[in-house]
């Protein structure tokens, strides 16, 4: 049995952590692979509880004493010496997004296991964590980088000298089996959030921080308040960042019908309640978000020259507009809001699409044949 030790930098109910999740247990569940898992974080977070019903799971956390330590989380078991951690016997490392370079470097002084890292970040991300020196220790010593999108390869290729033949593009992706549109849970939401039976909904889900462009999300809004559409903002877990921006938000509720909700477990129902999904982001190399809502059959609007969401929207399945055109954004919102049949094909063939595209059996497999390269 090849024993794999998995890296994510946290446990929060964010994109990265929940694509590892996925992946973590479709290898618990689909037997064929001879694979005993470990997950060790960095930092903690809400998905602990969900990656210990399929992996042994450690977190990395700092004392009054300069050394780090060891804590199993299913037992509470302490290890008394993180080295005897470090020094067993892995047949690889897998770490999950750029930014652990700070613990694969503390690997590599006890461990020759090779290490692949799914890089899920662009230019605007690499280099902010590149000058808190977390990023160095991933491109120096990762053997090999799964890209999140074409253009995080295009990333990595160009601006920090990787070579091609040691990238590989393996999309986002997630279990098709529950993703279906319920009515009565929309129903329920929109009771419970006060929106008209009858209102168009458009949503987007994540962090509130620059990268996500919360501001072009309430400007979008702003230009639509005399319709009957509302905005939904599920994950909004930044109340300094909603103070900078500096809105009336008891007039913005009444004006443009914008709501902020925060992060929630069941974020997932929420995508029920969705017509259109807005990707308001600047950056976003390949959001999982996208791929769940394109998973319910939602159109999706995304930027141009804002990441990796464009390499997957066509003219079928959603509208690329320039980028920070709020207005045009608002413009196609309202087209779909007026022509309910575009919208419906739309749904339709995104569904289709994201089946094609992020299906887990599909996907999850091109990063097991990777692995079995490199531990066979």
């Amino acid at each position: 049995m090849k024993k794999i030790l998995f890296i994510s930098h946290e446990a929060s109910r964010t994109g990265a952590p929940i694509l590892l999740l996925n992946l973590v247990k479709w290898i618990s569940e689909e037997k064929q692979h001879d694979y005993l898992v470990s997950v060790l974080f960095v930092k903690g977070g809400d998905l602990i509880s969900e990656f210990n019903k399929y992996s042994e799971t450690y977190l990395l956390y700092t004392i009054n004493k300069p050394k780090n330590i060891f804590t199993r989380i299913k037992n509470r078991v302490k290890k008394n010496k993180n080295e005897s951690f470090y020094k067993r016997k892995w047949d690889l490392i897998f770490s999950n997004t750029i930014v652990n370079g700070k613990i694969i470097e503390t690997i590599r002084n006890f461990s020759t296991a090779p290490i692949v890292s799914y890089i899920h970040e662009l230019d605007y991300s690499i280099d902010i964590f590149l000058k808190r020196g977390v990023v160095q220790g991933t491109l120096k010593y990762a053997n090999f980088y799964i890209c999140g999108s074409k253009l995080v390869k295009e990333t990595l290729v160009k601006n920090y000298k990787i070579a091609q033949e040691k990238t590989k593009v393996v999309y986002s992706f997630i279990n098709f089996k529950s993703n279906s549109k319920n009515l009565l849970i929309a129903e329920r939401i929109k009771k419970e959030l006060n929106i008209p039976k009858d209102a168009f909904v458009v949503g987007m889900m994540g962090s509130l921080i620059w990268r996500k462009g919360p501001e072009f999300f309430v400007e979008t809004a702003l230009s639509l308040q005399k319709e009957n559409i509302y905005f939904l903002w599920i994950g909004a877990n930044n109340q300094d960042y909603i103070d900078k921006m500096n809105y009336d938000f008891e007039k913005l509720n009444t004006k443009a019908k914008v709501l902020f909700i925060p992060p929630s477990s069941e974020y997932f129902n929420y995508y029920n309640v969705m017509d259109v999904f807005y990707l308001s982001s600047r950056e976003d190399p390949y959001p999982m978000v996208m791929v769940e809502a394109s998973s319910y059959g939602i159109p999706i609007i995304c930027y141009k020259n804002a990441g990796g969401t464009q390499e997957f929207i066509d003219a079928k399945t959603g509208v690329v507009v320039p980028y920070g055109n709020t207005i045009d954004a608002a413009n196609k919102i309202q087209n779909y809001y007026e022509n309910k049949l575009l919208l419906k094909e739309h749904a339709a063939y995104i569904k289709k699409k994201s089946k094609e595209k992020h299906d887990i059996a599909i996907n999850a497999l091109q990063i097991a044949n990777i692995i079995n390269q490199f531990i066979t």
